[in-house]
Order: C-alpha cells, then sequence, then structure tokens
C-alpha cells in the first residue's frame, strides 16, 4: 500500500498528490490519503469515484482517510485543478 499524506496542502495540491500515486501503483496495490480538510476530502472523493474508484472513508478527529483498491489507471486529459471547490 502506497500513502499519500496531503495533510494541511492546499487545493489543487492533494489532488495532484493523488493523481501522481495513482499513476505509479502496481496491479492490485491500493493506495491509501490522508487529508485534514473536510473541503479537500470532498474534492479527492469525487475526482476518484468520477474515474469509477471505490473510496472507503474514515476520520481521526480532523484527520480523512481515503482508502482506495485496485484503482484504475486514469487518461492523461484528467486536470485534477478542475476539481478543487472552496
Amino acid at each position: 500500500m502506497k500513502t499519500v499524506n496531503a495533510q494541511g496542502m492546499p487545493c489543487p495540491l492533494p489532488l495532484v498528490m493523488t493523481r501522481k500515486a495513482l499513476e505509479t501503483l502496481e496491479k492490485g496495490e491500493s493506495l491509501e490519503i490522508l487529508i485534514d480538510s473536510e473541503n479537500a476530502r470532498n474534492n479527492v472523493t469525487r475526482f476518484l469515484q468520477d474515474h469509477q474508484m471505490t473510496v472507503q472513508t474514515s476520520q481521526d478527529g480532523k484527520m480523512y482517510r481515503l482508502l482506495v483498491e485496485q484503482p484504475l489507471k486514469m487518461g492523461e486529459d484528467v486536470r485534477p485543478e478542475d476539481y478543487c471547490t472552496t
């Protein structure tokens, strides 16, 4: 399992970090994403779901843990910054 620690990162950095991590995963490998903003959690979750990935979310205090198992590869035309909302 790979982990992206995007705590404290402003948009679009959590999305960019997530996309880069997805591109490096081996077949069958899962991805854990750590985020400390509800807005970032919503943006990353929507980004992943829009690309047919199932996301499990848990919360520990102010930290959100998103788990993506066996994610799909996405095309080059994906623009993470399009998923930033305030």
